[in-house]
């Protein structure tokens, strides 16, 4: 039951990253135009966001009955989504995919429509923070808590969501191959990097509190030795890493793409360095679903 409780909450990180952060580089970092693979890419993760909501309820109806048999029951799998609040918000979650769904069929989407696609799947983002430990905490610490989480996750999906939809663009840039390939992947790159420093910093300061409210000054020390800690320390080597790439991609490649005699081979090389930060992103939304399935050192 572990298994698929990570494996549903990685396909709906996967969605709302692409429907919310994806989105929202499709208004600030690069217009599609005519295009039609981003607004495939968002109807497909709007409905497979659905599909993991559905699934991941159906898993914990199993987990708090008798068995598997009960994941079918749907008098079970009604309870578990109205009767509890990780249950509720991920209704919510359900519904604001959905939404964006029946937003992303709309033909010739509008800069005006991404705003409101990205605005849904950020929505549908935060909604996990009432899933995890953040809504579990009392007073000023709760709401501390929850606030971070909710930060944390608001960024996160515009990072990842912005590279997902810089890799659809990239490719289509090489795939077309004309003179204009280098300009437009530089416009991208640094539209993109605009914003970059600032969810970076949300990310690494709302990174730290909840690592405060769930690891703990005590906790730190038992990291190396426990799964759950052992999943944390390969988490934040990923995010380096991406840190990493990312600095790359500003200072040394994307200034490549200007210059003409470089550019073919700068485009080579921040293709190369896009798609490896996209894999470790999800490489880091697959431990983030797979540490949910853990109690941290503070809740242990």
């Amino acid at each position: 039951m572990d298994t698929v409780a990570a494996l549903t909450r990685l396909v709906q990180y996967l969605a709302v990253s692409a429907v919310g952060g994806s989105s929202l580089f499709f208004w600030y970092g690069h217009r599609p135009g005519e295009s039609r693979w981003p607004r495939r890419l968002v109807r497909v993760a709007a409905a497979m966001g659905v599909l993991g909501v559905v699934g991941w309820l159906m898993n914990k109806a199993a987990e708090f009955g008798t068995g598997p048999a009960d994941a079918g029951d749907p008098a079970q799998v009604w309870a578990v989504a109205w009767d509890t609040p990780f249950g509720r918000a991920a209704v919510a979650r359900a519904g604001l995919l959905a939404v964006a769904l029946a937003v992303s069929l709309a033909p010739r989407p509008t800069p005006r429509r991404w705003i409101v696609l990205g605005a849904l799947g950020l929505a549908a983002s935060a909604t996990f923070a009432w899933t995890g430990h953040g809504a579990t905490d009392d007073g000023w610490a709760g709401v501390v808590h929850l606030g971070a989480d909710v930060l944390h996750l608001l960024a996160a999906t515009i990072w990842i969501g912005a590279l997902l939809g810089l890799s659809g663009l990239l490719i289509e840039l090489r795939r077309r191959g004309d003179g204009s390939v280098a300009s437009l992947a530089a416009e991208a790159l640094n539209n993109f990097s605009r914003i970059g420093v600032a969810v970076v910093a949300v990310i690494a300061g709302t990174g730290l509190v909840n690592s405060w409210f769930l690891v703990g000054p005590g906790g730190a020390a038992s990291l190396p030795t426990t799964p759950y800690g052992q999943l944390l320390i390969v988490k934040l080597a990923l995010f380096l890493a991406m840190l990493g790439l990312a600095a790359a991609n500003r200072y040394r490649h994307t200034p490549r793409l200007e210059v003409p005699a470089q550019a073919a081979p700068g485009l080579r090389a921040v293709v190369r360095s896009v798609m490896a930060e996209t894999l470790a992103a999800g490489a880091v939304l697959l431990l983030v679903a797979w540490l949910g399935t853990l109690a941290p050192p503070a809740h242990a």
